[in-house]
């Protein structure tokens, strides 16, 4: 596990661009390193990280059969008054 996190810290350093690094963490190898921990980091939590693939899992299923998305209710909901049937005109 540890090597798996150490690839993935040695591959964020390299996808981060050169300019980006410079700017916010440095030139050195080692202040790379750095900023791809500091990004990887909130990965690390085993909650968030289930959380994380729940919200995946549903977006794909949503897009994929729409009819099993829960329909969304408005955050606002007034309370809808009574309608009175339409008397008759004779």
């Amino acid at each position: 596990q540890k090597m798996l996190k150490d690839d993935a810290e040695e591959l964020v350093a390299e996808l981060l661009p050169y300019v980006a690094t410079k700017f916010f963490y440095g030139l050195s190898e080692q202040e790379r390193v750095l900023a791809a921990q500091r990004i990887l980091e909130p990965f690390e939590n085993r909650q968030l990280n289930k959380h994380l693939v729940y919200n995946v899992i549903d977006a794909i299923v949503g897009k994929i059969a729409p009819e099993l998305k829960e329909p969304k209710e408005p955050k606002h909901q007034q309370p809808q008054e009574p309608q009175q049937p339409a008397q008759q005109v004779q």
